[in-house]
């Protein structure tokens, strides 16, 4: 069985905020084929 896990957090502390923005991002090329999906979803949701 698979869990769905939330990748940002719900919540937010001061440790958050002291993260460079880097911390939170993502680079495709390390990204799996079922994020991938997902984030063409996202892409194809705001630019429409």
């Amino acid at each position: 069985m698979t869990r769905l896990v939330s990748r940002f957090p719900l919540c937010w502390t001061r440790e958050h905020f002291d993260q460079p923005t880097e911390y939170y991002l993502t680079r495709e090329e390390n990204m799996s084929p079922e994020e991938l999906v997902s984030l063409e979803k996202l892409q194809a949701y705001v630019n429409s």
